[in-house]
C-alpha cells in the first residue's frame, strides 16, 4: 500500500506527518489564492521541498493529483476547506489562514454558480489612503469605487472623493 504524501505509517497506523502536512496546506493555500500549478511547482523547488518521489522538482501532474485527492481533507481541515461531492476543492475560508481575509473560491466554480443562478457579483468599496509629502507632511484622501465581475473579467474603478 502506498502512503499518500503528508502521511506516515507508524506502528501499522497511518498518521499525519506534520512537516509534510504543512507543505500540503501551503499547496492548497497557494492554489486557492490563484497560483497556477507551474507557480506552485516553482515555489516548492525554490524552497527545496522534495517531491513525493524524492525528486528536487515536483511535476505539475503531482501537484494537480494532490489537489484533487479527497484524502487530504483531514490535513487541510474540513472547517476551512470546502469540497464538492467528488472530493474536489471548491473554496476555503482564508480568514483562518495567513493568506488574506475572506472566502477564496475557485474561479471555475464561481463562473458555474453565477451562470446557473443568473446572479451578478459586485463590490462597492470605500477607503482612505495616506500620502506622505516630505518628512512629516502627510495627507489622507478618501476613495470610493464600484467593481463588478462579468464575462470572466473584473470591471470598474476606484476614484478619489473630492472633499467639500
Amino acid at each position: 500500500m502506498k502512503i499518500p504524501y503528508g502521511y506516515a505509517l507508524i506502528d501499522e497506523e497511518i498518521i499525519v506527518n506534520e512537516e509534510k502536512a504543512d507543505v500540503v496546506r501551503s499547496i492548497f493555500g497557494y492554489y486557492l489564492a490563484g497560483a497556477s500549478l507551474g507557480k506552485i511547482v516553482d515555489m516548492l523547488y525554490a524552497t527545496g521541498i522534495l517531491s513525493p518521489s524524492g525528486n528536487p522538482k515536483w511535476g505539475r501532474a503531482a501537484v494537480d493529483k494532490l489537489l484533487a485527492n479527497a484524502k487530504y481533507i483531514p490535513i487541510v481541515g474540513v472547517e476551512t476547506y470546502y469540497f464538492n461531492s467528488d472530493g474536489e476543492l471548491v473554496c476555503f475560508d482564508a480568514s483562518l489562514s495567513e493568506i488574506c481575509d475572506g472566502l477564496l473560491i475557485r474561479k471555475d466554480y464561481l463562473e458555474q454558480f453565477l451562470v446557473a443562478t443568473g446572479l451578478k457579483l459586485f463590490w462597492m468599496c470605500t477607503g482612505e489612503k495616506q500620502f506622505f509629502q516630505g518628512e512629516l507632511n502627510q495627507t489622507w484622501k478618501r476613495w470610493e469605487g464600484f467593481i463588478y465581475y462579468e464575462q470572466n473579467q473584473i470591471h470598474g474603478s476606484f476614484e478619489p472623493v473630492e472633499e467639500n
